[in-house]
């Protein structure tokens, strides 16, 4: 991954890029809007908090049968996506407030309550997704799957045949990956490449105290109140694991992995034919991205290529940045991909599908 990485070139940003920047810096100046959060996003966060408590109070006040519980197991992981989408994610472009520790703060609790730690999704999430999205060997997205082929340079096996069959039960157990295998993995890796930034003991301690975070929430506390048997425990958190990594993989990967998108090859010396802009553009797919409801609802997820091109404004304005991104495209004959949600679903479904043929 570290020896590929400074080898991949973009071309100079050509027209598309300085038009689209320029589009979208005038578009948005000409709202006299704040490129943070608003009132309005602060008090949907806040609903979404309320919901993933409340999901998690009725699952601890141990009320109904086995059923309510399922569904409040299934609900209070939804919820925990939910904060991640609605904050997390912003709060790591540093997109959610012009306060720093604020950021900082929000990053951390958010993804400390899914077991993920923050400081690391968000060194791999902006230095490799959103600089190298969809290209060989960045170590995330279609990489970081060994036992799937999710994109065309991947080398194909004998069991790759069958992963439209196991994949969707795979994806279901990326959460609980990320949490205990590769978090704990990029953490030593990151140790020994940037000791500055990761070997601290502000960043030691950030870590270990996200997992305690995580653990006292999925599994201790509901051990000491609910003192189920360590099957129905397991059973639990997977089901809640497996809940927060599907709604990942609905809402996000197939707005990369899927045969609407591009998958570039760089030439021998790493050099792309395109510049950065415009790679953006080729490698995302968008569903509905320039509706207002669709961007709050998936908190910008559906208008990925706005997102990539002004990664430093909140959800909230990328309908209007999409339009930006729509006009400045078809002016410099490129395609913007843009599809409907279920179009999204089957871009991704017909991606596995394919790559599981040799």
């Amino acid at each position: 991954m570290s020896s590929l990485r400074p080898a991949l070139q973009f071309a100079r940003p050509g027209a598309f890029a300085r038009e689209v920047a320029r589009q979208g810096r005038e578009a948005f100046e000409a709202t006299g809007q704040s490129r943070f959060a608003a009132g309005g996003d602060w008090r949907r966060a806040g609903a979404c908090a309320g919901f993933t408590l409340s999901a998690y109070g009725l699952l601890l006040s141990d009320r109904g049968g086995p059923v309510a519980h399922t569904a409040w197991i299934i609900l209070a992981g939804f919820g925990a996506f939910l904060l991640v989408a609605q904050l997390g994610h912003d709060a790591a472009h540093a997109a959610l407030s012009p306060r720093r520790w604020l950021n900082q703060t929000v990053l951390f609790l958010v993804f400390a309550i899914t077991g993920v730690d923050g400081l690391l999704w968000r060194d791999r999430h902006i230095r490799l997704h959103h600089s190298f999205a969809n290209l060989p060997g960045t170590g995330i997205d279609a990489d970081s799957v060994a036992l799937m082929r999710l994109a065309p340079d991947k080398p194909w096996r004998w069991w790759i045949r069958w992963q439209p069959l196991y994949g969707p039960l795979l994806y279901t157990l990326g959460h609980l990956s990320l949490v205990w295998i590769e978090d704990l993995m990029m953490l030593c890796a990151e140790r020994r490449r940037r000791p500055g930034d990761f070997a601290t003991p502000r960043a030691t301690a950030s870590f270990i105290a996200g997992k305690l975070i995580h653990a006292a929430l999925f599994l201790i506390l509901p051990t000491l109140v609910l003192r189920p048997s360590a099957s129905a425990l397991g059973l639990s958190y997977l089901l809640a694991s497996g809940v927060i990594a599907l709604c990942f993989v609905v809402l996000v990967v197939g707005t990369h992995i899927s045969d609407l998108a591009q998958f570039p090859e760089p030439d021998p010396d790493g050099r792309l034919p395109h510049d950065w802009a415009t790679h953006q553009l080729v490698t995302s797919v968008d569903w509905a991205p320039t509706n207002h409801l669709s961007v709050l609802l998936s908190a910008g997820a559906n208008a990925h290529a706005a997102h990539h091109l002004f990664p430093g404004h909140h959800h909230r304005h990328m309908a209007l940045l999409s339009r930006v991104v729509d006009e400045a495209a078809a002016a410099h004959g490129l395609e913007h991909r843009v599809t409907s949600f279920a179009g999204m679903l089957r871009g991704q479904w017909r991606q596995l599908v394919a790559l599981s043929r040799p």
